[in-house]
């Protein structure tokens, strides 16, 4: 019986379904060396160390950058207020004088009316 594939994938994934391939005893001597021992607790400490003294940096540095931020809108917003407050008063005082005129040339012409 001779099957016919319509893919070539089909092809090798039968014909290759039971291939196992075992690598010579002296390389895989140099493999076993290279594989870090389990009890040595170091598996996957780097990235655990590196990514929390990375993301504390980025706290800190986002948390100084926030306060900062927050206090300089505070000055403006205080001289904001300041200046708005001088302006009022020095209209004040400006029109202070012109209105006390007003009211002394009101009292001379009902005076003069009398």
């Amino acid at each position: 019986m001779v099957k016919k594939y319509s893919n070539i994938d089909d092809l090798f994934r039968d014909k290759f379904e039971n291939f196992e391939l075992y690598p010579p005893d002296h390389i895989w001597d140099n493999v076993k060396q290279q594989i870090p021992k389990s009890g040595s607790g170091k598996q996957g400490s780097n990235f655990s160390t590196g990514g929390i003294i990375g993301i504390t940096i980025l706290l800190i540095i986002t948390s100084i950058l926030t306060i900062y931020l927050l206090h300089n809108e505070d000055k403006k917003n205080i001289e904001t207020t300041t200046n708005e407050s001088n302006y009022s008063s020095e209209k004040q005082l400006i029109s202070t004088p012109r209105s006390v005129k007003l009211s002394e040339e009101k009292q001379k012409d009902t005076s003069a009316r009398r």
